[in-house]
């Protein structure tokens, strides 16, 4: 009796344990797989602290402990990368990427420079100079070109890695010109880049904006936006009245034909 007993309990157990590997093992092939850029796009989420860790493992499906393990490893392998030896000599690979970058700096710099003379932004008050708002590109976030905007005054924001949506009006800017530019074939280099500069010449200065009242980006520029609405008022009016002056003719010559008969 006593070991039939023994048989069943131990029967059981062997049940349960099946019962509990069978359900490890379709949680473990139905749990979401998580790539190395969602991971590191959740730990920046986190950093930057405008919800809850709670709430920001709720909204992604993961387990604080999760948050924390792929925290520790972002920053332990951050940390290895910055005191990594220097010491050794550079590949070629490592030097082209150092001359891009280089390259790339340089562009960022008379690009913003250009801007800032263009717009006098130097003559603008500190506390009402604009921002500059950019992706995580290498000639964006170096020193020296936060140095330059702190000397010309521009405060510098960027964008949340993966998420285009932050700098969205020049995503589609972009998407503008790829629509308008790739519709024709080039053979050389020189074809392509007389095309671009074409339609953002164009797109400064010929081609209405709704957003912007139906005026040009260089109206709004040399102060003409105002005077242009303004404009486009009066003769709105004029022409309101035109028509209905001439509504008022008609009118009175259909009761002159009906008094007639």
């Amino acid at each position: 009796m006593i070991e039939n007993t023994q048989d069943k309990n131990q029967s059981a157990e062997e049940r349960s344990q099946d019962t509990q590997r069978f359900v490890r093992q379709v949680r473990s092939a139905t749990r979401r797989k998580y790539t190395a850029e969602e991971k590191i796009h959740i730990v920046l989420e986190g950093f930057r602290r405008e919800v809850t860790v709670n709430e920001l493992c709720r909204r992604e499906g993961i387990k604080p402990n999760n948050f924390y393990s792929w925290t520790k490893e972002f920053m332990e392998s951050g940390k290895l990368r910055l005191s990594r030896d220097t010491t050794r000599d550079a590949t070629r690979q490592e030097i082209n990427a150092l001359k891009r970058e280089s390259a790339d700096l340089k562009l960022v710099h008379e690009v913003v420079q250009d801007a800032v003379n263009i717009t006098g932004m130097t003559d603008v008050p500190w506390e009402r100079r604009t921002r500059l708002l950019s992706d995580n590109g290498p000639g964006y976030i170096s020193r020296s070109f936060g140095e330059y905007l702190r000397l010309v005054g521009i405060r510098h924001i960027l964008a949340l890695p993966f998420h285009p949506q932050t700098n969205g009006k020049l995503e589609r800017y972009h998407r503008t010109i790829k629509l308008d530019v790739n519709q024709t074939p080039y053979d050389v280099p020189g074809n392509l880049e007389l095309a671009i500069t074409e339609f953002v010449n164009y797109y400064n200065n010929r081609r209405y904006h709704k957003a912007l009242g139906d005026v040009t980006p260089s109206d709004v520029l040399d102060g003409r936006r105002e005077e242009i609405l303004e404009r486009r008022k009066e003769v709105q009016t004029q022409t309101f009245q035109r028509r209905r002056l001439y509504n008022q003719q008609l009118s009175e010559l259909a009761e002159s034909a009906r008094s007639l008969h």
